[in-house]
Formats: structure tokens, sequence, C-alpha cells
């Protein structure tokens, strides 16, 4: 009999005479012993309670560095952690091929200036062209994102140059609501946003205009974000209307609508609600 079946057991036993048998040699000195094969050794471990106690990942050292490097490549480039769970040996030399398809993006830690009230900071961007065009004829969507509550809108243009004229209506309706003045604004360099329009803009009313250094969207994380969370739902509520491409906006403006709803991360709760109660009248539905 090989093996002793005990549904109880709650460790495995290994048999002295199956390691005779493969020429592995004990050794025991103290509370401590050690197994050899052809007078080396692969194995220290102490004794405890009068059992050999052995941790059975410690006997894959037998592996050699070349079959480690094999089944790295077996096991189709999995990390170190993953072999390490497998029993397997992990100290492996560095790879070619995970180096090169593998690599990421070193994580974006800049961090915004604070707002703590509604208007202190809006941040935007234009997403677009989008194909095809809506049923109303759009192909660009204007998101607009209040930083101190993450109240989004989206707006749907023809043309960029329409983007100015957009955000001065939705602006001015903002301001008269919250009875707040917009401090900063935060867009792209896009010729949309970075105008003699915007400038004279902010020169009139105020407020800065910052904008993000050249192919960084990560310095518009704000709108970025925004924009993937709308886009992403939208993509559902389409796929799951089973309506035409066509009906984009009309799933753009739902999916904005449910992002506020359920939006989780709100400083100021109140602040927020009121925005919601007042800014989705004048949504394009």
């Amino acid at each position: 009999m090989d093996c002793l079946y005990v549904p109880k057991l709650s460790c495995n036993l290994n048999s002295l005479l199956a390691l005779f048998e493969k020429n592995i040699t004990v050794h025991r000195v103290e509370d401590k012993f050690t197994l050899e094969s052809n007078s080396k050794t692969i194995l220290k471990e102490k004794i405890l309670k009068k059992l050999m106690h052995i941790k059975y990942m410690l006997l894959t050292t037998l592996i050699t560095t070349k079959d480690q490097a094999l089944w790295h490549r077996r096991l189709g480039h999995p990390g170190t952690l993953v072999l390490k769970r497998m029993g397997l040996p992990y100290e492996i030399t560095t790879c070619s091929v995970c180096e090169i398809n593998k690599s990421h993006k070193q994580p974006f830690n800049h961090q915004f200036d604070s707002a703590a009230q509604p208007l202190d900071c809006i941040h935007l961007d234009l997403i677009g062209p989008v194909v095809p065009a809506s049923i109303s004829g759009c192909q660009y969507i204007l998101t607009i994102v209040d930083q101190a509550t993450s109240f989004k809108i989206s707006k749907f243009l023809k043309k960029k140059s329409e983007a100015f004229n957009k955000f001065c209506i939705i602006n001015t309706f903002m301001e008269n609501q919250q009875d707040r003045k917009v401090k900063r604004i935060l867009s792209d360099r896009g010729g949309e946003f970075m105008n003699k329009n915007f400038r004279e803009l902010a020169e009139k009313y105020g407020f800065m205009h910052i904008f993000s250094p050249p192919k960084t969207p990560q310095h518009n994380g704000y709108a970025e974000r925004a924009n993937s969370t709308i886009l992403e739902k939208a993509r559902c509520l389409l796929n799951s209307s089973n309506l035409p491409n066509p009906y984009w906006a009309k799933a753009v403006n739902t999916a904005t609508l449910l992002s506020n709803l359920v939006q989780k991360y709100i400083l100021s709760h109140s602040a927020n609600l009121r925005c919601e109660n007042h800014c989705h009248q004048t949504c394009d539905f």
C-alpha cells in the first residue's frame, strides 16, 4: 500500500521509507533534522512534538534555474507571487518577454488644488467627433464637471466652435442658481478652449483659466474620469436597449443623469442636490 486515506487528517504525511528509496538520507541534531541527496543538503527543518515538519515548498530548490525559466514560460509568464503560491521556484532571472509585454505607465500622482464649494473649480473637456452623428446631427460632447461636488453636465455640439457659447449659457445658469461665481476653469489646450473668446471671458468675469500641459490628459483627470464613467454607462444603456447607434446622445444624457444620482464621493451633499434639481431641468433630452 502506497498511501492511507484519513479524511480527518489536517496535513500530509511523508514516509521515511519513501525518502530512503529515493536515496535521501536523514540526519538529526537535537531538535532539528536535515535531508540530503547526493551529499547535498536539500532541506533543514525542526522537529515538533515528535514529528518532523516539512515545508513542502522548500523541496522545489532541487529545480535548476533552467527549469525555473521553463516553468515560467509554460505557465504563461506569471508573476513571482503566483509561482510562490504554486510551490514553484520564484527567484527567477529577469524575463525580457515580461518586460516588453507587461510594461505599465507609472501612477500619476498629480493633485488638484482643493475646491471646497461648488463652482470653485470647473473642469471642461470635449469628446468627438462621434461617428455616426446623433439623430439631431451632433458629433461632439462638451463635458463639464464641478470639482467640489463631482456634478456632471453633458452638452451636445454639431461643431467644436459651439463649445464657447454652450459654456457661457451653462456658466450663467449655474452662477445664478448657486448665487456664486466661478473661480477657476481647467481644460486642455484644444483650440475650442484656448482661444480669444475664453480669454476675454476670463478677463471680464475675473476667473482663472488653467490649461493642462500638452499631451498630459492626467492633468485634466476630473473631466477624463467623468468621460470614462459616462461613456461606459452610455454604451451599456445603448446596447441593452437595442437602439441604433445614432441614439448615442440620448444614452449619454441618461448616463450623465444616472451618474449624478449614484455619485458616491460628494464633499458637499446639500449643494450637489441643489445643483441637480436645477441643472438637469435644462438638459436636452
